[in-house]
């Protein structure tokens, strides 16, 4: 009998657990099942994880050989599904660590060229699955962080006790303090708001002031931001809206601040040149990606004017202003405000040269798998592996270019000279066919 109500507490408890939170993945919001990473018996390193490493820890769960397209949480394709001239498989916002693994070889301008994969975004180290450190960069761009220690865990909190109140607000729990706040009742990232007493998780368990990101450094805050809980999906009729949002008290950090952690030089409110961040758009730029459809036409509207390729951030971070915005079947498709802006040179898993007006630079940027191509200039570069298609010219201009099997849409010269990878946000290049004005390239935020 004791067994018996034991049993029916038990499932009790999970009818309760279940009615509270939608099972959007297995983090919940906050600290997932110990068993899940850990191995009491069995482990593979310590602190007993069930593989050599945190990374590839969690890509036992988030890397899935056989997947035929995007899936679910997965966040790296297997190289069995990704042989060559075959692309990496997953589209979600944060992109495919695939695309780490590929090497791409064509000629541009009569020039041989080769795209190293380990060019192409955060190199994290996974052994397990063949992931490794940069084997150039030592220390994070504009950074102190030893490249060799990076993994997900740098930047994602596996025991998350961050939590978003019903009012908005953000706690972190010390423990060590006995401090006790309403119990997380499901993920932060997709626009719950819990009712008073209950609490939501933060965007994708980022770390936050009480997280250390590497050696003593920790987090100044999280950022604000929801996406649609079906967000690793094709573009190819309608896009996938993250609304980011920003704030700077409360327990929130910009985008910029954020990622300023690991990288603080690679951004202007540093006195760095490398990147704009926490900087309004302002009435010239917010009126030019309104007004942008293509090379020389400006008849564009505000209220349809939004392109997942040069995403923004708003200027709030109320979670149901943001949810209502995140969306995948284009019912809102406003464009930004002046008061809208630039906040980050975001996390990447990708990174590609632009030749913009005879400059190079190099730009960080989160491949987005709905976006596929090859464009140059003047003269068109001819990729060796057929994962590089793509066309351009014509009246399709600057609009999102499609991975094979997917109907392939057109930019335009001189949008960008050199795009060197399909599955990339592409950046905006005032004085080209893309959105914005004139002057240099500007990053905008992902995720």
């Amino acid at each position: 009998m004791k067994a018996i109500r034991i049993l029916l507490m038990a499932g009790v408890a999970g009818l309760a657990v279940i009615g509270l939170s939608p099972v959007y993945a297995f983090h919940s919001g906050g600290v997932a099942e110990c068993g899940g990473c850990h191995s009491m018996h069995d482990a593979a390193s310590n602190p007993l994880l069930q593989k050599g490493d945190p990374s590839s820890t969690c890509l036992n769960c988030h890397e899935h050989a056989g997947d035929t397209g995007p899936s679910s949480y997965h966040i790296s394709s297997a190289v069995v599904d990704m042989p060559d001239g075959v692309p990496p498989k997953q589209r979600g916002p944060a992109g495919d660590f695939g695309w780490l693994k590929k090497n791409y070889t064509y000629t541009l301008r009569g020039t041989p060229t080769t795209d190293f994969g380990y060019t192409h975004g955060h190199n994290i180290v996974a052994t397990d699955f063949g992931y490794v450190a940069d084997p150039v960069n030592t220390t994070a761009p504009g950074g102190t962080m030893p490249s060799n220690q990076l993994s997900c865990v740098s930047c994602h909190d596996p025991h998350d006790r961050t939590r978003r109140l019903n009012d908005g607000t953000l706690v972190s729990p010390n423990r060590n303090q006995g401090q006790t706040y309403a119990p997380i009742m499901g993920s932060g990232s997709y626009g719950l708001v819990p009712p008073a007493g209950l609490a939501a998780g933060v965007y994708r368990i980022l770390g936050d002031v009480n997280y250390v990101a590497f050696d003593n450094t920790t987090f100044p805050g999280v950022p604000s931001a929801v996406t649609p809980s079906t967000y690793n999906r094709t573009e190819l009729a309608t896009q996938t809206r993250t609304a980011y949002g920003h704030a700077t008290t409360g327990g929130y950090a910009s985008w910029g601040q954020w990622c300023a952690t690991c990288h603080p030089n690679m951004h202007s409110n540093n006195n760095a040149l490398a990147h704009p961040v926490d900087q309004a758009l302002g009435t010239t730029i917010s009126n030019n990606y309104n007004a942008y459809l293509k090379t020389g036409d400006l008849t564009g509207t505000p209220t349809t004017s939004f392109n997942s390729l040069v995403p923004f951030t708003e200027s709030t971070s109320d979670v149901a202003t943001l949810a209502a915005h995140a969306k995948t079947d284009d019912s809102y498709l406003n464009g930004p405000a002046s008061s809208d802006g630039v906040d980050l040179q975001p996390p990447v898993e990708r990174r590609e040269r632009v030749r913009h007006d005879g400059r190079q630079h190099r730009h960080g940027r989160v491949p987005r798998q709905g976006r596929r191509g090859q464009h140059a200039g003047r003269q068109g570069a001819q990729p060796a592996d057929p994962d590089l298609q793509g066309v351009h010219g014509g009246r399709d201009a600057g609009r999102v270019l499609r991975p094979a099997g997917d109907q392939v849409r057109r930019l335009s010269a001189p949008a960008l000279q050199q795009v060197s990878h399909p599955g990339l946000i592409v950046p905006v290049c005032r004085g080209s066919s893309l959105k914005g004005g004139r002057g240099p390239v500007e990053p905008a935020p992902f995720f």
